[in-house]
């Protein structure tokens, strides 16, 4: 152990790392065309296998202008059609008073300035891509006012 050395520096948080390819909405981002796109996004080049799967699933791609102001390539996914990895589906008033959860997450996130936004989270599969032989559960996010909208689309189904 002598020829470890240690030093202290700033503390840092570590990096979440999720292995699930990341399926997220998007209510009105600018393109590269400088068109509105909202609909479901899947960012290109970080899973090979799934960009294999979208392309054979016939998904088309999407350049889209983050707040950052990157521009960044996804799989354009306008109505995403699921099958949802849960047990069953709370209400949000149900998953407050309660840490049972049932497959699907639901809390809030200070963003900067001090600002809460709701963030919805949970696993499911994408038909078009059950159909080309991509099996792996897609992490499906959702954020602020359609959390809610998620969670009725959900209750619906379910019931």
């Amino acid at each position: 152990m002598d020829d470890v050395t240690f030093s202290r520096g700033p503390a840092r948080r570590p990096a979440v790392r999720v292995s699930d390819p990341l399926l997220q909405w998007a209510t009105g981002l600018q393109t590269k065309e400088r068109r509105i796109y909202a609909g479901w996004l899947a960012e290109v080049g970080k899973i090979e296998t799934l960009d294999e799967a979208m392309a054979a699933a016939g998904f088309s791609q999407i350049t889209i202008k983050h707040g950052s102001g990157n521009m960044v390539t996804h799989w354009a996914v306008e109505t995403a059609n699921l099958f949802v990895v849960a047990e069953g589906v709370q209400s949000i008033g149900e998953m407050k008073h309660t840490e049972d959860r049932y497959g699907i997450a639901f809390g809030w996130r200070t963003l900067e300035g001090g600002r809460q936004q709701s963030v919805l989270r949970f696993r499911g599969f994408l038909r078009e891509l059950l159909q080309v032989g991509f099996y792996e559960p897609l992490l499906i996010t959702a954020k602020s006012t359609l959390t809610g909208d998620v969670i009725n689309a959900l209750t619906r189904q379910y019931e």
